[in-house]
């Protein structure tokens, strides 16, 4: 009879207890034991490529701990916004329990916006955050204070509710490089309660609470004019990289020789599969200052992504602004070496009837899933003895039977999707948000009776169901809820500038009539919104379409939102946010963008895309 067990079963448990963690202390520091708990076992986090990242231990022990103190020097926007749904679910599951994050000046590393976020989570998830001051007077504020921990210690309960302390110290800051990709070496240790090392990082992390100051809104607003003068001159250091030579990345090189490879081999057709965002502009580029064309013709649908073609191409080939020309609606520069035109104005017979079948050299057909249009036909069929012609599209599929892969001889020069994108890095870093969605009705509140197909044209009854699904769509009810939702996961005290996808465009415009009737609590005043579309008649002109994404671009106060039908994806440098505002998979058009986004997510979940740059947000 195991009279221990019976008579003092708090002895047992804590007998059990030290137990497991001495074996995973035993295999971890003295050699291996095969049945030693791999839970509490110490352990070397890397970031190494396939293996454990310090982003994947953080989330986790959030999850699973009753309080944290987490002591780093430096701390960055976009690792806060990725771990921001488990800060709350922290607070949730232990609303009681105290919660400490103390951070820094040093070397005015911390952008103000990280300090702004993390007052936004310590409002909504109740973590206490204080940045270090110091008892050193002489520390000059241009260094900021000497303050370069990296330590995460989370208080945690084993199944029979024994207390215990993970604690992981090393070289992770709490940024995104280093919780995620940057290569770093941090010790993951467990111990009981008890354990001296976990006294004596309690009483660091005590010290270091005495010695800093609570953040307040008071505080980082005086940051924010010490970080303009002794911040690093992070404008300066870039603009000083503007004049430097271009060179392709890793990707563009192995496209570039897949090309040349193709054009030895007698080719003179072959496309390129690239996601947006990954360079293709410049791939091209490339590619044509190697090739060294004669006269070469850039083919795409709307003029300011040939602006912008023209500024990279320059830029790659070195030659004289008078080398590129404009061809559009407004501007016929059709006699220029380098010949950048609209299909719209291209496709014209009085604009083809200028130019031999072979007047080019080398023609360009950008975003050429659009190719089975006749005014692409008509213009890629003149153009057909061009010594070499290239597509490039992120999304060649179609679902009207055309083979855009055909229309060049299947010769796939080069495919990144958009998975592979992400998965080397190569994109703007973002962060979804999946909240739920505010549509139907109690009577309904799955929208079955509200679901519309529409994808094979609409008749009468059908139009009228349409119009009464986009009243459901566009209410004040659900603005006020979106809105609330970008003012939750969005960037702390930052004006919100992006763009809402819908799924039409009577959508966009009720949708922007509605946000323009809301009150912007951070400006002090109501939302601008402008709706952008293509077509004519109410909607904007391609010049009104310009003049809303310019707005963006600069950042002014003309525009903070725009709203977009889903056909129209205008992402300008500028653009921190956006939100897919069309769930509903019945009424969701088939595009290379906001559809794709909204056909590879649940029903009814309202999704924000919040960037952690100020770059091009891809959806």
């Amino acid at each position: 009879m195991n009279t221990r067990e019976s008579l003092n079963p708090q002895s047992d448990l804590k007998t059990d207890a030290t137990h497991s963690v001495l074996e995973s202390v035993i295999s971890g520091l003295i050699e291996p034991r095969q049945d030693a708990p791999e839970i509490y076992k110490p352990t070397l986090i890397s970031n190494r490529p396939g293996d454990l990242t310090m982003h994947d231990e953080i989330s986790d022990a959030l999850t699973n701990s009753d309080s944290f103190d987490i002591s780093v020097a430096f701390v960055s926007p976009d690792a806060i916004l990725s771990l921001f749904e488990d800060f709350r679910s922290h607070h949730a599951n232990a609303p009681e329990q105290v919660s400490r994050l103390i951070t820094s000046t040093k070397n005015h590393f911390n952008d103000p916006r990280a300090f702004w976020e993390l007052l936004h989570l310590q409002r909504t998830a109740g973590v206490d955050v204080r940045v270090w001051a110091g008892s050193d007077s002489s520390v000059s504020v241009a260094q900021g204070q000497p303050f370069h921990p990296k330590g995460y210690v989370f208080s945690r309960r084993m199944r029979n509710g024994t207390p215990y302390y993970d604690l992981f110290v090393g070289s992770s800051n709490l940024t995104g490089a280093a919780l995620n990709t940057q290569r770093e070496w941090n010790l993951k240790v467990s111990s009981l309660a008890n354990g001296e090392l976990v006294a004596q990082a309690r009483d660091e992390i005590d010290s270091q609470i005495a010695d800093s100051k609570p953040l307040t809104e008071e505080w980082i607003k005086q940051y924010e004019e010490d970080f303009k003068k002794y911040a690093p001159p992070r404008r300066d250091i870039l603009k000083s990289l503007e004049g430097r030579e271009i060179q392709p990345n890793a990707m563009q090189k192995e496209a570039l020789a897949s090309l040349k490879k193709l054009r030895e081999q007698g080719e003179h057709r072959a496309i390129i599969v690239s996601a947006t965002g990954t360079g293709k502009t410049y791939l091209s580029a490339f590619d044509v200052r190697e090739y060294r064309p004669r006269r070469m013709l850039y083919i795409a649908q709307q003029q300011m992504i040939l602006q912008t073609a023209m500024n990279s191409y320059q830029k790659v080939l070195g030659c004289d602004e008078s080398e590129l020309g404009l061809y559009s609606g407004t501007s016929k520069q059709q006699d220029r070496r380098y010949v950048f035109a609209t299909v719209q104005t291209m496709r014209q017979p009085e604009g083809l009837a200028q130019f031999k079948s072979d007047e080019f050299d080398y023609v360009l057909v950008d975003e050429v899933h659009h190719a089975g249009a006749e005014g692409y036909q008509r213009v890629i069929n003149h153009f057909k003895d061009a010594d070499f012609m290239l597509g490039m599209t992120a999304t060649p599929e179609r679902t009207d039977g055309i083979n855009i892969f055909e229309l060049f001889g299947h010769n796939i020069a080069y495919e990144i999707r958009l998975q592979k994108a992400l998965d080397e890095n190569m994109l703007c870093p973002f962060h979804y948000y999946g909240v739920a969605e505010y549509l139907g009705s109690d009577d309904d509140p799955n929208g079955i009776a509200h679901r519309l197909d529409v994808s094979k044209g609409l008749d009468a009854k059908d139009s009228k169901q349409l119009k009464y699904e986009i009243e459901q769509l566009a209410t004040e009810k659900r603005v006020r809820y979106i809105i609330d939702k970008l003012q939750e996961y969005g960037q702390f005290n930052i004006p919100v500038t992006g763009l809402v996808f819908c799924s039409r465009q009577e959508e966009a415009h009720k949708l922007s009539q509605l946000f323009n009737q809301q009150w912007n609590q951070q400006d002090e005043r109501p939302y601008r919104t402008a709706a952008v579309t293509s077509t004519a008649g109410p909607c904007p002109k391609r010049s009104e379409t310009n003049t809303s994404a310019s707005s963006l671009k600069a950042n002014s106060t003309i525009s903070s939102l725009s709203i977009c039908s889903m056909r129209e994806s205008i992402f300008p440098p500028s653009t921190k946010s956006s939100c897919c505002a069309a769930p509903n998979p019945a009424l969701s058009s088939r595009s290379s963008s906001g559809a794709d986004c909204a056909n590879s997510l649940t029903k009814k979940a309202l999704w924000l895309s919040i960037s952690s740059a100020i770059t091009t947000t891809t959806i």
